[in-house]
């Protein structure tokens, strides 16, 4: 749900905007790319077992539990997710 700007979702076949107020929900395994041309603020819901890093696992991969405290962090201000 994008609570603040607007959100592009690209997928193979077309682009989602996604403005404020509205959300979208993307099927387990489809291939996507969230872009923000200026900042945005959304509020994601996604099991604990998915990998921030989609079905690649690299020096990028974030372990769940690490990957929760960092989002928790996140909405409390202390750092931006980007740190993570």
């Amino acid at each position: 749900m994008v609570l603040k700007g607007t959100l592009v979702i690209r997928l193979r076949d077309r682009d989602l905007a996604i403005h404020e107020g509205e959300f979208a929900i993307i099927p387990r395994g489809m291939e996507h790319l969230p872009v923000a041309e200026e900042e945005v603020h959304v509020l994601l819901l996604e099991p604990k077992s998915t990998l921030n890093t989609g079905n690649v696992q690299n020096e990028r991969t974030v372990q769940a539990d690490l990957r929760a405290a960092a989002l928790l962090l996140a909405a409390w201000g202390i750092f931006k997710t980007g740190d993570a």
